[in-house]
């Protein structure tokens, strides 16, 4: 069933990753939006559906149909797997994520061999986590 206020969620991350501002071993699959390189993109990881945009090294994930929980496991699993689809870099399993306060801002920050990613989470009132942005900045 199609849930306007997901709608209304996602609709200024997406102008964010216009502006500038991958999950399982499932195929991705992949719809052009324009004829920029603007591609929007969706999966699955455990049992979470998942859309994504990127452009210009930024990706917003969104979850429209049911949210992350609040439950670290399963949200750094499907962060480290989405790096490694997007990015081609598989962040160890053993590696733990740090934080890192940026302008007031925390975020989640992972250490793989050719890059630091960062990651921003939009939670609800309730912890789950409705969509995040993700970054990658060589090292």
């Amino acid at each position: 069933m199609f849930n306007y206020l997901n709608l209304l969620r996602i609709i200024p991350l997406l102008l964010l990753l216009i502006n500038g501002c991958k999950e399982d071993n499932k195929p991705i699959e992949k719809k052009s939006t324009s004829n920029n390189s603007l591609e929007s993109k969706s999966g699955k990881y455990l049992d979470y559906d998942y859309l994504y945009m990127e452009k210009d090294n930024k990706i917003v994930v969104t979850f429209p149909n049911k949210f992350l929980p609040r439950n670290d496991e399963i949200v750094v699993g499907a962060i480290k797997n989405i790096i490694s689809i997007s990015y081609n870099e598989t962040i160890p399993d053993n590696s733990n994520p740090t934080l890192e306060n940026r302008n007031g801002i925390n975020l989640i920050k992972f250490n793989g061999k050719k890059s630091v990613y960062y990651v921003q989470l939009i939670k609800e009132d309730t912890g789950e986590i409705n969509s995040f942005t993700l970054w990658g900045e060589p090292k």
